[in-house]
């Protein structure tokens, strides 16, 4: 199996990511926001305003059944989240109050693209913004 990525990723810090997974016969199948292993179909969308609904929720005390109900959310999709924005031990120890929305952020950019491929959007990132720098100060001459 072979991965390429290639993806942008806003101010609002959401993220789209295409994944092409080249199968045994070449053929390119194209994936987007995932790896193809996972579930090609998801029913709830995480983003940054429904990561700070469930930060606020669970700040003010909502129990975590109720917090499926108020989101219309199945058990494991708001678990499988809370584990993104938790340490190990806050989830095992159910400290749910300490969720963090950037934390859950990070950790599904980091599952669906890989740490290497983050390091790798960083560099790119960080040549972009000198070769930008250098723009600039070629216009200010």
């Amino acid at each position: 199996m072979v991965y390429f990525f290639s993806g942008e990723i806003s101010t609002h810090i959401s993220i789209t990511i295409t994944i092409n997974y080249k199968e045994k016969n070449n053929r390119y199948i194209q994936y987007i926001g995932r790896r193809p292993d996972r579930s090609f179909f998801m029913k709830y969308e995480w983003n940054i305003e429904k990561r700070n609904m469930l930060k606020g929720l669970l700040s003010q005390g909502y129990r975590i059944t109720e917090i499926e109900e108020m989101l219309d959310i199945s058990r494991h999709t708001l678990r499988a989240e809370l584990k993104r924005g938790l340490t190990e031990s806050e989830f095992n120890n159910l400290r749910y109050i300490t969720y963090d929305p950037l934390m859950a952020m990070d950790s599904l950019v980091r599952e669906v693209v890989s740490d290497e491929g983050l390091n790798l959007l960083m560099d790119y990132w960080k040549a972009k913004e000198k070769e930008e720098k250098k723009e600039i100060n070629n216009v200010k001459l």
